[in-house]
C-alpha cells in the first residue's frame, strides 16, 4: 500500500477538477487521516459541493451510512428518504 500511496504524492489533479463543468460531489469523513478537506478541489459556483461527515473517516458510507446516503440523495435531487 505504501508503495502504490507514494506514486500517487506528486498528483495534482487540482486544475482539471476546479474545470470540470458538470455537477461534483466530494464527500470525505471529517476523522479520515487520509483525505481531509485540504485536499479536495472544487470548481467555482454551486455545481462543485463538498460534503464532510462527521464521525466517519475514510469510509464515510461505512461510519454514517444514513447519513451519507442523505447527501448523495440530496445532491441527486431525490430529496426522499
Amino acid at each position: 500500500m505504501s508503495a502504490g500511496l507514494r506514486l500517487l504524492r506528486d498528483a495534482d489533479v487540482r486544475a482539471p477538477v476546479q474545470e470540470f463543468p458538470g455537477h461534483l460531489l466530494h464527500v470525505y469523513g471529517e476523522q479520515s487521516l487520509l483525505v481531509r478537506r485540504k485536499h479536495l478541489a472544487t470548481g467555482p459556483g454551486p455545481r462543485h459541493r463538498l460534503v464532510g461527515i462527521p464521525q466517519a473517516g475514510m469510509r464515510p458510507h461505512a461510519d454514517q451510512p444514513t447519513l451519507t446516503r442523505d447527501v448523495v440523495a440530496r445532491f441527486l435531487g431525490a430529496e426522499e428518504s
